[in-house]
């Protein structure tokens, strides 16, 4: 695996057919809590990835292991954890007090 923060909860999952729903995500992978796949704002055309939520990272380990090239509807997904929402969470949490700053400055 790629980088060593493993602790996320969420699977990235790519490649995925037009005719799969999230109800197809939330049958293969039956211990995730949460399911959604991205659309077109315009046209509402799948976009062909989305995301899968579990309880806890050692199920997004064992969903990885278990469904890396797997064939879904004719297409094999790609899975993968996004670690870009790490780096997201790592830069707002390193800079929070850019964007909530915990001192008021005072005007004399």
């Amino acid at each position: 695996m790629r980088g060593s923060n493993n602790s996320t909860k969420v699977l990235f999952i790519g490649n995925i057919d037009s005719k799969v729903t999230e109800d197809d995500l939330m049958l293969l992978f039956q211990n995730s809590t949460y399911v959604r796949l991205k659309y077109d704002r315009e046209t509402l055309k799948p976009l062909g990835y989305g995301f899968v939520e579990f309880k806890d990272s050692e199920s997004v380990t064992i969903a990885i292991e278990k469904f890396s090239n797997y064939f879904l509807k004719g297409k094999v997904i790609k899975l993968s954890r996004p670690y870009w929402i790490n780096f997201l969470f790592s830069i707002i949490n390193s800079t929070h007090s850019i964007f909530f700053p915990t001192h008021q400055n005072k005007i004399s």
